[in-house]
């Protein structure tokens, strides 16, 4: 439920800034920075949500793959979702 609040006030505020301006980049900021508040508060798969949301709008966003990768490896303990986020950013990344 909270979840849902959360999702509609993002909503709205992304309804306000598309009249005003705002970029792809701009939303996909405010994405990283909602999963960054998420990560603070524990709140993991809300932060993966995020940064998922972030990754739809800006897919070459390495800090929001690797970040996701690491949430799956050290809070949520999915080595095999971990490890494909790590090889995505490898490859990603041009490695």
């Amino acid at each position: 439920m909270m979840v849902q609040k959360l999702f509609r006030s993002v909503q709205s505020t992304f309804s306000l800034a598309s009249s005003r301006g705002v970029t792809l980049e701009d939303e996909a900021a405010l994405y990283r920075k909602r999963a960054r508040i998420a990560l603070r508060e524990e709140r993991f798969l809300d932060a993966i949500v995020f940064f998922s949301k972030a990754l739809r709008l800006n897919p070459h966003d390495l800090g929001s793959r690797m970040a996701m990768a690491e949430i799956y490896h050290y809070q949520l303990m999915e080595p095999e979702k971990a490890l494909m986020g790590y090889e995505q950013v490898l490859e990603r990344a041009g490695h």
